[in-house]
């Protein structure tokens, strides 16, 4: 009898979230007073979530969400914290910034694992609107590590415009591709699968090396909140810069005007935002808005037109280009270290610049860096390995 009913019993997975009221009753626990702290949690619980065997598909997405929305606000403070830190160079900062891409990688690869396990499981994913959800928040994911990385100066891993271009074509494929959700409940504005898509590549093609920490998310700000009226067409139009090919992930390129399309072309413009991001300008500028309230209270209104007035040149029909072509160079480079070497290989000085020094300390100083040098001697040769420079 006993051996009859346990055959009747549903195995749980032996794991502390093995449903979802436990789940909640752990995340009531996180300090809500130390992010980072919280944040590292939460990415342990997504990943063991995600690699315990024996969760039924369903309720393993179920957790995976509740993990991924409360650990949305403790991201945010995180990513705030970084920012902050940034600014002041604290030593810190590097922690931050890992924790927030630990758990937006962490996200994007439980949401994508579930993804795959119901498919193989039953062969139908999810209903379309449930689908738009979990592709939207997987690609939001994804989104913030392009932010991160860019952040960084680092390169961007393939595994991110693949995940990217990958869960647009499965909403795509079942007529989700624009289909509009609450992507947080604390979000207002509300999101679809190719706006997140459009908001990662209108950011990577913002000339990103050339803006701060800072100016990267405020410009993810603003792509975000114009990503449903950016152009993204099938057909090239003089309006549009950029493409992308859907078959082949990789960050957008410059139109070419010889290129011959095909169904999985895709061509991106400002389109609407454009005319509305010269409206708001022209509102500041007028001083007809007494307090400019969009994009974040956590930026001045000259920041925020400062950004306004790069995106439209590198979103436009002709974003400036690169004359040339990169090239990678290879240098040898020599350090070293002392005043006495140093006043050796520099023989001149300059004193043009220093108006303020009384004659009497000019002759001291001119006198000073003809100094014989004395102790190390310098050679050529004695510095570090040689390096290749990274390409210009």
């Amino acid at each position: 009898m006993a051996v009859e009913e346990s055959k009747g019993m549903e195995h749980k997975p032996d794991h502390p979230m093995a449903d979802l009221d436990r789940a909640e009753s752990l995340l009531a626990e996180l300090p809500t007073d130390n992010a980072f702290e919280a944040l590292e949690k939460i990415t342990g619980w997504l990943t063991s979530v995600t690699t315990t065997p024996d969760f039924r598909p369903d309720n393993r997405l179920a957790i995976i969400q509740l993990l991924n929305e409360t650990g949305q606000l403790f991201s945010i403070e995180v990513q705030r914290q970084y920012l902050a830190a940034s600014r002041l160079q604290s030593s810190q900062d590097k922690w931050l910034w890992q924790a927030a891409l630990d758990f937006s990688q962490r996200g994007a690869e439980a949401y994508t694992a579930c993804l795959n396990e119901m498919r193989q499981h039953d062969g139908n994913v999810l209903p379309p609107e449930q689908l738009a959800l979990v592709c939207t928040r997987a690609m939001r994911a994804y989104a913030i590590q392009l932010k991160l990385l860019l952040m960084r100066y680092l390169p961007v891993e393939r595994r991110i415009w693949d995940g990217l271009f990958g869960l647009y074509s499965m909403a795509q494929a079942v007529g989700a591709a624009t289909t509009q959700v609450h992507t947080f409940q604390n979000e207002a504005r509300q999101s679809s699968p190719q706006q997140e898509l459009l908001r990662a590549l209108m950011l990577e093609v913002a000339s990103p090396e050339s803006l701060t920490p800072d100016q990267l998310e405020l410009a993810s700000r603003v792509a975000s909140r114009f990503a449903d009226e950016f152009d993204f067409l099938r057909q090239p139009n003089e309006d549009c810069g950029y493409y992308i090919n859907l078959a082949q992930p990789q960050p957008p390129e410059y139109m070419n005007k010889e290129m011959t399309v095909n169904a999985s072309f895709r061509f991106l413009g400002a389109g609407l935002v454009k005319s509305k991001l010269e409206q708001i300008i022209k509102q500041n500028e007028l001083g007809t808005v007494e307090h400019e309230a969009r994009f974040g209270e956590d930026y001045t209104a000259d920041q925020k037109l400062t950004m306004l007035k790069h995106l439209p040149v590198f979103w436009g029909p002709n974003p400036p280009r690169r004359r040339q072509d990169r090239e990678g160079v290879s240098v040898d480079i020599d350090i070293v270290h002392g005043y006495n070497v140093v006043s050796k290989l520099i023989t001149q000085v300059d004193f043009s610049c220093t108006p303020r020094l009384t004659a009497e300390t000019t002759a001291k100083l001119k006198e000073q860096s003809r100094a014989d040098s004395v102790g190390t001697e310098f050679s050529a040769g004695r510095g570090p390995p040689r390096m290749s420079a990274p390409k210009a």
